[in-house]
């Protein structure tokens, strides 16, 4: 099974066309940020995916759907990690749009913004002072998130890719930390690979997210 694909990213054998490839790449980046194939993974997806400066399809081989928060944060934390310039122009589309990101716009509700707390962690990676202003609802969405099941691991994935790979200050380190301090409670010492597990739960060992 060849998981790395530079049209989607980084796809499962359950869903070689996954619409998540990027979130998934970034989250293998974050593992692995010294990964060869990974960034050249990230810049050939990136190259294809483009409708215009600052705008990015969830991937070349998606035309039918606007772009996600988990593919924006995806792209953001990949960029980041990579020293590349799409998290700025991105950021930039996000400004000049009043928080909406119409990449291949379908109905009114994709010039709509999204969640306001997702502006912290993507301006984080822009390097926005402004971002702290969505601070106090980033927090608020992760306490919410965190309290969930055991079994509900999508949106706490995404926080500790987002915690994980976000600027090193004060106030990102003490979240990481409740976020450390919560999941190991909940899941144990091992709750990154525990996570993976339930929500990849029909990937076979070899998958790349179970390798760290």
């Amino acid at each position: 099974m060849e998981y790395f694909s530079p049209t989607f990213g980084l796809v499962t054998e359950t869903d070689p066309c996954t619409e998540n490839g990027g979130l998934f790449l970034a989250q293998y980046l974050a593992d692995n940020p010294e990964s060869i194939v990974g960034r050249h993974i990230f810049m050939m997806k990136m190259s294809m995916a483009q409708l215009s400066s600052g705008l990015y399809r969830r991937s070349a081989g998606h035309n039918k759907r606007s772009v996600s928060h988990d593919e924006i944060t995806g792209m953001m934390a990949s960029s980041y990690l990579l020293g590349t310039l799409h998290k700025n122009i991105i950021w930039k589309q996000l400004k000049e749009n009043f928080g909406a990101y119409p990449a291949i716009v379908m109905d009114w509700s994709d010039r709509l913004p999204f969640n306001p707390g997702n502006y912290y962690a993507w301006g984080q990676y822009a390097n926005s002072k402004w971002s702290y202003i969505y601070a106090p609802l980033y927090f608020v969405n992760m306490v919410i998130s965190l309290s969930k099941g055991l079994g509900d691991t999508s949106s706490k994935l995404m926080y500790d890719l987002e915690l994980r790979t976000m600027p090193e200050n004060w106030l990102n380190t003490m979240m990481k930390s409740y976020f450390v301090s919560k999941m190991t409670k909940q899941y144990g010492s091992d709750y990154l690979l525990k996570m993976r597990r339930i929500y990849f739960n029909r990937e076979k060992d070899q998958f790349p997210l179970f390798k760290r």
